[in-house]
């Protein structure tokens, strides 16, 4: 996506890394201009670095038995 905004051929691009199941889903937006409303971008990380209020499923660290992986096609 970086390459196609450095080259021209865009002027904006999202990226999703979905994660699944034990991690968590980020994104970015990315674009080749600056905010059409001058405001200034963050100086520091607005995302905490524990998140807590989320529910998060239990890990086995050796597991054992059947599995099913799951893919979505969208």
């Amino acid at each position: 996506m970086v390459r196609r905004l450095r080259e021209g051929k865009d002027q904006h691009g999202l990226v999703l890394a979905n994660g699944g199941t034990a991690t968590y889903q980020h994104v970015v937006c990315l674009s080749s201009h600056p905010r059409k409303d001058k405001s200034p971008y963050p100086d520091r990380n607005p995302i905490a670095d524990v998140v807590t209020d989320v529910p998060a499923p239990q890990i086995a660290e050796k597991p054992e038995g059947e599995a099913m992986v799951e893919v979505s096609k969208n």
